[in-house]
């Protein structure tokens, strides 16, 4: 059992042999996009193919989708879901009902930040439309990512954005360091990415190699990581997972430190100020500071 005042262990509740949605990039295995964490909620995605909604004040509840789901993503207030067919979905955290963003399809990979979201088509281009759910292009798509080409995964917060190329380079954009969007040339052979940031500010960003080891321009001794198979990136945290279930962790405010003493997880995800973890067994936890 997780101790400790504001760590909670959603038990009754299982995620029901909640089976990784595995990326393969030769011998890396990346879980990825099981779990969501926006301001005010978290969402997690089950092999049943059922949302469940977990709130900051121990509450839940389920909400069964039509198609079946192969990623969910979070924005400011709501949430999105990646079916099998390349069709998004969209809802809300206060309502049961979700709806279909009719101008998006074939997307194979999709995100979610405080504004806006983003998805990458087959094809390597990206999509950006405002988080209002109106899924119309914006700004971002206009100015940054409308170009960008064989893109096959794609990370975003409310200031940056990253894409994580076919053939293994990274492109990054930073409004909050007033960069144009270029190639990180000393990131290679890179299998996952992931980058965060407030409205504030704090512009956070990582990547995981090949050979389960991670680099990053803002945390401090990741480098020294190994065997790590995913990773997750707030505004003032990192959290890499380890093959046996553990994880490493760079948090800069030191007050999710008690999520260092979880094991067997099969997924973890940090966002908002929370951390929402999986096990093995099919058990939720989750912390928020």
């Amino acid at each position: 059992m997780i101790k400790g005042p504001i760590s909670r262990i959603f038990s009754g509740m299982q995620v029901n042999k909640c089976t990784p949605k595995y990326f393969l990039h030769g011998k890396a295995v990346v879980p990825k996009g099981q779990i969501a964490i926006a301001r005010d909620f978290a969402i997690v995605l089950n092999d049943d193919n059922h949302l469940i909604l977990l709130g900051h004040n121990d509450d839940f509840r389920q909400i069964n989708t039509h198609e079946r789901l192969v990623k969910v993503a979070a924005t400011f207030k709501g949430y999105m879901g990646l079916t099998e067919s390349g069709k998004v979905v969209f809802g809300h955290a206060d309502e049961h009902e979700y709806y279909e963003a009719q101008t998006w399809s074939d997307v194979k990979d999709i995100i979610g930040c405080e504004d806006h979201v983003l998805g990458v088509l087959q094809n390597g281009s990206v999509v950006c439309a405002d988080g209002s759910g109106d899924w119309t292009s914006s700004p971002m798509h206009e100015k940054i990512v409308g170009g960008w080409e064989n893109i096959q995964q794609i990370a975003a917060g409310f200031a940056n954005v990253m894409g994580l190329t076919r053939d293994g380079r990274v492109l990054y954009h930073s409004e909050d360091r007033n960069t144009d969007p270029h190639f990180y040339d000393k990131y290679s052979d890179v299998v996952q990415i992931d980058c965060y940031s407030h409205y504030y500010g704090t512009d956070s960003s990582m990547v995981l190699h090949r050979n389960g080891t991670v680099s990053s321009d803002t945390f401090e001794g990741v480098d020294s990581w190994r065997g790590i198979i995913q990773i997750s990136v707030g505004s003032d945290i990192a959290i890499g997972l380890r093959k046996d279930g553990t994880i490493e962790m760079a948090d800069f405010r030191g007050t999710r430190y008690e999520a260092r003493n979880w094991t067997d997880l099969v997924c973890i995800e940090c966002k908002f100020g929370g951390v929402v973890g999986i096990t093995r067994d099919g058990q939720i936890l989750s912390l928020f500071s």
